[in-house]
C-alpha cells in the first residue's frame, strides 16, 4: 500500500471519527437542552409557588396588622372614653353635699378600716367642710371598742376621701385613688375583651 492510500485511509478514518464525536457532540448538546430546559420549568414553577406563598403570607401580615391597629385605635377611645367618665365621676364626688360627704366617709372608713388604733389623713378642704371630730366620734362609737380612729394632725392635698395610716400600712381612700383602681380595672376588661382573638 502506498504512502497515498495509507493517508487517504487516515483520513476516512478521522472523518468518520469527527463526524461521530460530532454526532454525539449534538445528542449530548441535545440532552443537556432538555435538562436545562426542564430545569429552568421547574425553577419558575418552584417561584411561582414561593411567591404566591410569599403573597399569601404578606396579606396575611397585613390583616393581622390592620386587626391590631384597629383593636388599638378602639382601645384608645374606649380608654379615652373611660377617662372621661371618670373624670365626671371625681367632679361629682367632689360636688356632694356636706351630708352626702360625710356619710360617704363614714361608709368607706367602716368598711376598710382594721383592728387596733388607726390615724385618719384628710385634705384640708373637708375639715373646713365638714366636723371631723364629730364624724370620727361617730364612727368610733360604730366601732365598739374593736377599733379606734383618730384624727391626724397633718392633712394630705387629695381632691376629696382619706388616707388610713397604721403603724406599717397606709390605705389610701383618696377619690383619685379610688377612681384609679377602678379605671385600671376597667382598662383591662377591655383590652381582654379586644385582644382575646390576637
Amino acid at each position: 500500500m502506498a504512502l497515498k492510500d495509507i493517508l487517504k485511509k487516515i483520513e476516512e478514518k478521522n472523518k468518520k471519527d469527527i463526524k461521530h464525536i460530532k454526532k454525539e457532540a449534538e445528542e449530548k448538546c441535545k440532552d443537556i437542552n432538555k435538562e436545562t430546559e426542564a430545569l429552568i420549568r421547574e425553577l419558575k414553577e418552584k417561584n411561582k409557588r414561593e411567591a404566591h406563598s410569599d403573597a399569601k403570607k404578606l396579606k396575611e401580615n397585613m390583616f393581622q396588622n390592620a386587626r391590631l391597629k384597629m383593636a388599638k385605635e378602639t382601645l384608645k377611645t374606649k380608654s379615652e372614653a373611660v377617662g372621661a367618665v371618670f373624670a365626671e365621676a371625681l367632679n361629682k364626688l367632689e360636688n356632694l353635699s356636706d351630708e352626702e360627704y360625710a356619710n360617704w366617709m363614714e361608709r368607706t372608713i367602716l368598711d376598710v378600716i382594721e383592728p387596733g388604733e388607726n390615724e385618719i389623713i384628710l385634705p384640708p378642704k373637708f375639715i373646713k367642710r365638714v366636723d371631723a371630730k364629730d364624724l370620727l366620734e361617730s364612727i368610733n362609737k360604730k366601732l365598739d371598742g374593736k377599733s379606734r380612729i383618730e384624727l391626724s394632725k397633718n392633712t394630705q392635698e387629695i381632691t376629696g376621701g382619706f388616707i388610713l395610716k397604721k403603724p406599717k400600712k397606709e390605705i389610701n381612700c383618696s377619690f383619685e385613688s379610688l377612681l384609679e383602681e377602678k379605671s385600671n380595672d376597667i382598662k383591662l376588661k377591655i383590652s381582654r375583651l379586644l385582644f382575646k382573638n390576637m
